[in-house]
């Protein structure tokens, strides 16, 4: 890469520093004015949310308990109007349609049939009120009048405080009361069930400001409450308010329908606010890294248009080389083929003489001679080699040339085991077990067995190489979905992740220098993809390579 001179480096220091004013007045002016502008309404928009979601809740909690007492005065209703008195009065009646409610609701605690006289005529229930007489009690006056009543939570004769509910029914003349009591517990169970925090109390006052439930943070049943509600009107109330200790409370209150009593619903305002409380602690730090966020991502935008710079020349040296080796590889591949021609010619000579002393020892003269047998198996041998000769000169031409394949029927176990044979003599030598792991119904492939013979051959020695010594080699055949495909695992030292992408280009290899042209797998790569199917490689350094080769199946012409 050509040396910058002293003023470039000037120059472009003096344009780092200018972007980076830039950058920083185009990101922080904008951001302070509006960062301030959306906290503002952003904090009074949340406190807005945080109070609606408090009232949204204490009406869908005023709703659920609304609902479970109609229903449990619709359950009083449904009874009286499905029995006479006369019924319910004899022998266990009353306490079968006490079992049933109770079984079904859970929610009540006794059941008694009351006259017009206020005669409690039956009674089913943990006291003995059987006989007693209400002519005189405020809600026995309240349901002759209204015809149902839900009272207060008060003491009554048993001297426990407890709520009724009763109804009025009209038989042929005939006026009675059924009345009920709930159970105080389960219904302060359902009173205090609202969960929107961890300072959350719920309990219902009277108009008098009486607590009818226990709350959470203090106070008994019919004791006077700290808060008061104001009027019955519709709807929900806010207020806030502090208690002895100083803490800020929001009240939010809201009359059920009977009208005698309030649900009162009390929060830490801290807690309503705790969202609000959460974006101030966050927004400093994030305002903080956000600017140094800022400026990081000045500084390293120009630091990454000088590397742009840099990758750019380190490419452009990289073209030309490889320009370089292609220039190479082109000279190297008509070398190649002039002495593939050359060869030729004394191979034909070897060949023909070879096939002449064959002759020679079929004559008489020859035929008794000991060792005619050493000299037919040494001439089958020279006519082995110089056909292998022969075919490694025409695989020459053809990468040189680019020649078509011959192209035949070929079983890939059996090209496979048939290249094995050649190394693995080699193998045993250095102690490297040679695993076959074929697969026997795998169907041939029309492919150039000579070619695909020597890709074979290669990946095989280059297994060995890379092991050394003690190790081994898995040859794997399967098939796919439209293919055959061949796996050459080995145990040895592995790829570079670095080297991978770079695996197949002509003139690189791994291996020491001397020990291979990094021609091979570059051959092979060109092999392969011209017989239609392709190469990759799986490694990791430590833990072997394997190179998976896949051919197509059916015949091509």
């Amino acid at each position: 890469m050509p040396q910058i001179k002293p003023s470039s480096l000037e120059y472009y220091a003096q344009l780092k520093q200018h972007f980076v004013k830039i950058l920083l007045s185009a990101a922080f002016i904008p951001l302070i004015l509006i960062g301030g502008i959306l906290y503002y309404h952003f904090s009074a928009t949340l406190k807005e949310n945080s109070l609606h979601y408090v009232e949204n809740l204490v009406r869908d909690h005023q709703n659920g308990i609304d609902s479970f007492l109609i229903e449990r005065l619709s359950d009083l209703k449904a009874l009286s109007k499905s029995h006479t008195i006369d019924y319910l009065v004899q022998g266990d009646h009353l306490s079968e349609a006490f079992n049933i409610l109770q079984g079904e609701y859970g929610t009540f605690t006794e059941l008694g049939v009351i006259d017009a006289a206020g005669n409690h005529v039956a009674y089913v229930g943990p006291y003995k009120l059987l006989g007693r007489n209400y002519k005189d009690a405020p809600w026995f006056k309240e349901v002759m009048e209204q015809g149902e009543y839900v009272s207060d939570v008060f003491l009554g004769l048993r001297r426990v405080p407890h709520i009724i509910m009763a109804v009025k029914r009209v038989e042929n003349g005939r006026t009675w009361i059924l009345r009920t009591t709930l159970d105080i517990a389960k219904f302060s169970d359902l009173v205090e069930g609202i969960r929107i925090g961890k300072t959350v109390d719920a309990f219902i006052v009277n108009t008098e400001g009486i607590l009818q439930t226990r709350p959470r943070s203090g106070g008994d049943l019919l004791e006077k409450s700290d808060f008061l509600p104001g009027k019955y009107a519709q709807g929900i109330r806010l207020e806030e308010k502090k208690d002895e200790l100083g803490t800020r409370f929001i009240y939010a209150y809201t009359w059920l329908q009977n009208r005698n009593w309030c649900l009162v619903v009390r929060q830490d305002l801290r807690e309503v606010y705790a969202a609000l409380r959460h974006v101030n602690y966050v927004i400093i730090p994030i305002f903080i890294g956000g600017s140094f966020f800022i400026v990081f991502a000045a500084i390293f935008t120009t630091r990454q248009l000088a590397s742009r710079i840099e990758k750019t020349d380190r490419e452009k040296d990289m073209l030309n080389e490889q320009l370089l080796q292609s220039g190479k590889l082109a000279a190297i591949g008509e070398l190649a083929a002039g002495i593939a021609h050359e060869i030729n010619n004394p191979l034909a000579i070897i060949g023909e003489e070879a096939g002449w002393m064959k002759d020679l020892l079929k004559k008489e003269a020859l035929k008794c001679s000991p060792k005619v047998t050493e000299f037919e198996d040494s001439i089958s041998q020279i006519e082995l080699q110089a056909r292998r000769c022969r075919q490694i000169t025409h695989n020459l031409l053809a990468f040189a040339r680019k020649l078509e394949p011959k192209m035949e029927s070929v079983s890939l176990n059996d090209l496979i085991e048939d290249v094995i044979k050649l190394v693995e003599r080699e193998a045993r030598v250095n102690d490297i077990i040679m695993t076959r792991n074929f697969y026997h119904e795998l169907p041939t492939v029309w492919t150039d067995a000579s070619e695909l013979r020597q890709v074979f051959l290669n990946l095989i020695n280059n297994a060995m190489d890379a092991i050394g010594r003690k190790g081994g080699i898995t040859i794997t055949t399967r098939l796919g979905l439209d293919s055959v495909c061949a796996e050459v695992a080995d145990t040895g030292h592995g790829i570079a992740r670095e080297d991978l992408d770079k695996i197949f280009l002509p003139f690189f290899t791994t291996k020491a220098p001397g020990k291979g042209t990094g021609l091979g797998l570059a051959i092979s790569y060109s092999v392969i993809e011209k017989l239609g199917g392709r190469i990759t490689v799986n490694s990791a350094e430590g833990k072997g390579t394997t190179f998976s080769v896949c051919l197509p199946l059916g015949r091509k012409g």
